[in-house]
């Protein structure tokens, strides 16, 4: 357990280093996408934070929304209370760039990392709400062909609930549905 500890400290170390000095999106990312190892780790959980508020932010949002995803899965905030002022930074820096197209499920896993990092995005949100509106309105009204629902919502309850996990295209004869 010693010697497993010796070498966990070391890797932890050198990969501050690099994220300290050479960290790029690719480094970013990976780490991200490894952070429940390193989640023990406060010092180095912090350069990693450090490192994608330095990054070129116009050019690799992606990077950061890879972050802010992953630091909500492992619950970052939650583990280390003090770095959420970074996670800010980082929402600060999401705001600014429009969110791409996005699955329902893509756009649910934003709000509950927003929830999780404590870090509200309103400007990502409000983005998000009218999309998911132009969704349902779209939905309900191809349902309205079949019967009318009685309660505004169920026909799209009723759609999506039928194709859930499938993988289908639950908008039929509509492109995919991304938002």
């Amino acid at each position: 357990a010693k010697s497993e500890a010796s070498v966990f400290g070391f890797v932890a170390k050198q990969l501050r280093t690099h994220l300290s000095t050479r960290a790029d999106p690719p480094l970013v990312t990976l780490v991200a996408r490894n952070l429940d190892v390193l989640i023990c780790d406060y010092d180095t959980c912090q350069d990693l934070l450090n490192a994608a508020v330095r990054l070129r932010q116009d050019l690799y949002p992606g990077a950061l929304w890879k972050l802010f995803l992953c630091a909500s899965d492992v619950d970052l905030v939650g583990r280390h209370p003090a770095l959420q002022n970074r996670l800010q930074k980082i929402g600060d820096v999401l705001e600014q760039h429009l969110i791409g197209e996005m699955t329902l499920s893509e756009m649910t896993g934003i709000v509950v990392a927003m929830r999780r990092n404590n870090t509200v995005l309103k400007k990502s949100a409000s983005q998000m709400t009218k999309r998911f509106m132009e969704v349902l309105r779209t939905v309900e009204e191809q349902a309205s062909g079949a019967a009318a629902p009685e309660v505004p919502g169920e026909a799209a309850k009723s759609i999506v609930g039928t194709a859930e996990g499938t993988g289908k295209n639950w908008l039929p004869g509509g492109p995919r549905l991304l938002l």
